[in-house]
């Protein structure tokens, strides 16, 4: 009786120890700033802000500012953070010399690729 108290004991603590190594699933991005169409004056901060959250763990997120007419990059960050939700919170100072219609891109990465997530919103940067 003592040993099958034991095993089960064992095997009720390698249960609750078992990781879950399950891809994320279900993300979802929400932006709290910029909102779609802002105009951000010359020498003022883009803030990036908002939350990801998925069903289970993800791998890391980007946040990626990109000139629309040419996608190249203005600002790039990437966390590389193992967690099922973030809260994110980056600035850009436009520095730019003429009117530019800019793209905020948020990334969200799962082991499993196919679960991986974009989310863009357009402003536009004033000289």
């Amino acid at each position: 009786m003592r040993v099958l108290f034991s095993l089960f004991i064992l095997s009720v603590i390698a249960m609750s120890c078992k990781k879950n190594n399950e891809a994320a699933s279900a993300i979802e991005i929400s932006f709290i700033e910029p909102v779609v169409g802002d105009t951000i004056a010359s020498w003022n901060q883009i803030h990036v802000e908002g939350t990801i959250v998925a069903k289970g763990d993800m791998t890391g997120y980007k946040i990626s500012i990109l000139k629309q007419s040419d996608n190249s990059i203005l600002f790039e960050k990437t966390y590389d953070i193992k967690a099922p939700a973030y809260n994110f919170h980056d600035h850009w100072m436009n520095n730019l010399y003429d009117t530019t219609s800019v793209i905020v891109k948020v990334d969200a990465f799962s082991s499993n690729e196919a679960n991986n997530l974009s989310k863009t919103i357009n402003v536009v940067c004033l000289p």
